[in-house]
């Protein structure tokens, strides 16, 4: 089943990420100061939640085009998957970037870590244009192209779900690229993203159509059903 929940708002997790600082030399106008800033930043910060739009996968173009068996799509040329190195989970839940928030999807999940074949240096922009060729290809549309905001992926990209989806996951600190394909029967999501000239990862899931979205929630209350339905749905 698919249930999509919206990320209204997110904590710096400490397991993830650190702020370096220092008390000396500060003093109470300091404080004063950087407190009024904090406040602003809150305040724009919520101004801007309120003014984004909700996404809605129901109001993208339906693909005629076939999509095949699952996962879908493939690598190009030059590119491949080590069995060690990818999997897939029947029912999984994963939390996919749509360049205002997170929407956590149920269902069918692959996962796979992405590498050049022996002999090929690997090139990001070349992997990035394939792939992004292949799904638009299929009727697919490119709904979010950035690095996610350090706010909105703490609460998510927790130790847990960076562990459980590991293959399919890049450094934080790297573009996303997230992908919609929508037909008649289902919601087709890829999390696509490289890490430097390395490697890359991605996360594919097919989602019924028929499944019901249910009302926002929370981060942490996404955080927790995230962490609760990895424990639930691994292989």
């Amino acid at each position: 089943m698919f249930s999509r929940t919206v990320l209204l708002s997110a904590l710096l997790a400490t397991v993830t990420l650190a702020v370096p600082g220092c008390s000396e030399g500060v003093g109470e106008g300091d404080v004063v100061e950087e407190d009024a800033d904090a406040e602003a930043d809150e305040a724009e910060e919520a101004a801007t939640e309120e003014e984004a739009p909700e996404f809605d996968p129901d109001k993208l173009p339906m693909t005629d085009v076939r999509l095949g068996e699952f996962p879908f799509f493939h690598l190009p040329e030059g590119y491949h998957t080590k069995p060690k190195n990818e999997s897939t989970q029947a029912l999984g839940q994963f939390a996919f970037w749509n360049g205002n928030d997170y929407i956590g999807a149920n269902g069918r999940i692959y996962q796979g870590n992405i590498q050049a074949v022996d002999g090929k240096v690997f090139s990001s922009p070349e992997l990035t244009l394939a792939l992004e060729k292949q799904i638009l290809g299929k009727g697919g549309v490119l709904i979010a192209d950035g690095v996610v905001p350090s706010g909105a992926r703490a609460a998510v990209l927790t130790r847990e779900f960076t562990a459980e989806y590991n293959k399919g996951l890049c450094w934080p600190t790297e573009p996303v690229r997230t992908y919609v394909v929508r037909d008649a029967r289902r919601h087709v999501w890829v999390h696509a993203c490289t890490y430097g000239d390395i490697g890359g990862g991605w996360v594919i899931a097919e989602i019924p159509v028929e499944a019901q979205e249910q009302a926002a929630l929370s981060a942490q209350a996404l955080a927790e059903r995230l962490e609760k339905g990895g424990r639930s749905g691994s292989a």
